[in-house]
């Protein structure tokens, strides 16, 4: 199977797979429709499956409180300030000016600050 440079494909601004203007000459031209669908046709399922992912893995998450925190790692309230201002944990969620912690990042947390691993 010959191909040609004028198969690649560009993405634009309407999320739609375009070829380049100077395939109107190229000999593969009519196979880019079918190529075009495709892609689009794969680009949807792997959506669908990165929404299920994302959609399972935030049931399964367990989320901590600052309190439960500091008395987990065994650090004070200044301490975890300077965890998160490190990059050494994230915020996952605010609720109601409340902020929760991803338990297995606690978890992440503790090891690495009391050199557990």
């Amino acid at each position: 199977m010959v191909l040609c440079a004028n198969l690649f494909l560009m993405m634009n601004d309407q999320d739609k797979l375009s070829p380049p203007l100077s395939c109107a000459s190229c000999p593969v031209a009519s196979s880019h429709d079918v190529i075009i669908n495709h892609l689009l046709e794969v680009k949807g399922q792997l959506g669908e499956m990165l929404h299920a992912i994302l959609c399972h893995r935030e049931k399964e998450t367990i989320y901590r409180s600052t309190e439960y925190v500091q008395n987990r790692v065994g650090i004070s309230e200044s301490t975890l300030l300077r965890c998160k201002h490190k990059g050494l944990i994230k915020v996952a969620k605010i609720v109601n000016k409340k902020k929760y912690y991803r338990d297995e990042d606690v978890e992440h947390l503790r090891k690495i600050y009391w050199s557990l691993e």
